[in-house]
C-alpha cells in the first residue's frame, strides 16, 4: 500500500469447519464493524452453505483456495486452471457470487502458476502477517500469540489467520483494537486493489504527453474488454475454460506488448 495511510488487511483461510468457530469470527468482525476476506476450498464451500451465506451477506470477500488444496508448484496448468474454475463455478450457481481473489494453498506457488493465475483473471493474494496457528491438536499460547501478531503490524500488512485455530478466535478482538489504538484501518482487499491502481494508473498518465495518454487509456479499455471476453468464455467443462485461458493469454501478451511500447518512450 502506497497511499501513506496506515492500513491493515484481515484475511482467512477456510479449509474446514471446526466446532463453529468462523460464525464466531464473523460475530466478532460484525461487533467490531470489520470486512475481512474468507478464502475457501470447494469442500468448505461444499459443507458449509449458510456460513458462506453470511460471509457474503454481510459484506466479506469470499476468495478462491482452490478446489482441493494442491502444491500449485508441482501440478500443471491444466490443473491449475481446473483448480481455480471448479471454486468459481460452485460460488456463481450456489451463491450468485464470484470473487477474482486467489490464495495458493499452503502458499507454494511458480511463476508458471503466477502467470496461469493473472491469465484466468485472478488476483493471487499473498499475506506479510502469519504464523503457525492451523493446527487445532497444537494451538499456540494466547498471549504469546497476540504478540506475535501484533508485533508484526505495518502499514499495508495482510494478516493471515486460520479460522479452524480457537486460539485465533479468543484474540481476534483485541488484534482487531490493538490495530486501531495504533492508528491503522482496516480495510477490504477491493479497497487495497483499488488504490494500488488508482496510483499506478496516476503514475503513468502525469508522464505522458496527450497522444501517448489518449493510447494508454485505449489500452486499458482494451485490456478490461478482453478480460470480460475470458469470463463470458468459461463454458460449464474445465476444458472450455483451458480454452479460454490460452486464448485469453494471447490476448493479454499482445495487449502487453502494446502497452510496454507506449510506456516505454517515458
Amino acid at each position: 500500500d502506497t497511499s501513506g495511510e496506515k492500513v491493515i488487511y484481515l484475511t482467512f483461510d477456510c479449509g474446514y469447519e471446526y466446532n463453529n468457530l468462523t460464525a464466531s469470527v464473523l460475530d466478532t468482525l460484525k461487533a467490531k464493524n470489520v470486512k475481512a476476506a474468507f478464502f475457501c476450498t470447494l469442500d468448505y464451500l461444499e459443507d458449509n452453505p449458510q456460513l458462506v451465506k453470511r460471509m457474503i451477506d454481510e459484506g466479506h470477500i469470499v476468495g478462491n483456495h482452490s478446489a482441493t488444496h494442491p502444491d500449485f508448484s508441482t501440478i500443471n496448468r491444466t490443473k491449475m486452471a481446473n483448480e481455480i474454475y471448479l471454486v468459481d463455478k460452485y460460488l456463481k450457481e450456489n451463491f450468485a457470487y464470484t470473487s477474482k481473489y486467489f490464495r495458493f494453498p499452503s502458499g507454494a506457488h511458480s511463476d508458471s502458476a503466477l502467470d496461469l493465475v493473472t491469465s484466468v483473471g485472478f488476483s493471487s493474494i499473498f499475506w506479510s502477517v502469519a504464523y503457525s496457528d492451523w493446527s487445532t491438536s497444537a494451538q499456540p499460547e494466547i498471549e504469546t500469540a497476540f504478540e506475535t501478531v501484533t508485533s508484526r503490524y505495518h502499514s499495508g500488512a495482510v494478516i493471515l489467520l486460520h479460522t479452524v485455530s480457537t486460539t485465533n478466535n479468543t484474540i481476534l478482538p483485541r488484534l482487531i483494537d490493538k490495530a486501531i489504538e495504533e492508528g491503522y484501518s482496516l480495510k477490504t482487499l477491493d479497497e487495497a486493489i483499488a488504490v494500488m491502481t488508482g496510483i499506478a494508473s496516476k503514475d503513468i498518465l502525469d508522464k505522458l504527453n496527450e497522444e501517448q495518454e489518449e493510447a494508454f487509456l485505449k489500452l486499458g479499455q482494451d485490456f478490461m474488454t478482453i478480460a470480460k471476453e475470458l469470463d463470458n468464455l468459461k463454458q460449464e467443462t474445465s476444458q472450455g475454460l483451458i480454452d479460454a485461458v490460452q486464448e485469453g493469454i494471447d490476448a493479454f501478451d499482445e495487449i502487453g506488448e502494446k502497452i510496454d511500447h507506449v510506456t516505454g518512450t517515458l
